[in-house]
């Protein structure tokens, strides 16, 4: 499996981030890619866009790239006539063109000034730091999170997708 993790996002300060009333994920947060064709993107009203990864930040088109395992061991990103454009570690993606991604890699959606969304590619997450203890025990019943890193693979390291 390989995911997608919000490494960075505009500053709340200037222009909306977002569409009123919606809410922006955070920092960390986690987007796990599937064997298909992962459209990253924003879904929108009135249109009924289906984005696999959806952000609702105004900088993304409702169709902004595509992530897709080609089955020969490699994950591909391609930008789909974004408004804004795709970039993979600063490169500006060419329109439909697709270019593989290697663990570690960040794609920025939308450039310019302030930064567009910046997304980590990892081909695992593994467990963070643990949480700070209170004094006070947490129900039973409760699960709590487990505070997930993206670590890039070692170069002696393998990663297996099965779709």
């Amino acid at each position: 499996m390989a995911y997608l993790v919000l490494a960075a996002c505009p500053p709340s300060s200037g222009p909306p981030l977002a569409p009123p009333g919606a809410v922006l994920p955070k920092v960390g947060q986690s987007y796990p890619l599937t064997a298909g064709q992962n459209i990253i993107g924003r879904n929108a009203p009135p249109q009924s866009i289906s984005a696999t990864i959806d952000l609702v930040f105004l900088t993304v088109s409702r169709r902004h790239a595509l992530i897709e395992y080609n089955g020969l061991g490699t994950w591909e990103i391609e930008d789909l006539r974004s408004r804004n454009g795709t970039f993979v570690n600063g490169q500006p993606l060419p329109p439909n063109t697709r270019m593989p991604l290697n663990d570690g890699d960040r794609v920025s959606l939308g450039g310019g000034t302030p930064p567009g969304i910046e997304l980590q590619f990892c081909l695992q997450l593994v467990p963070g730091p643990p949480a700070p203890q209170s004094n006070q025990p947490a129900p039973e019943e409760v699960d709590l999170p487990i505070p997930l890193i993206a670590r890039r693979l070692e170069p002696h390291e393998t990663a297996e997708f099965r779709p």
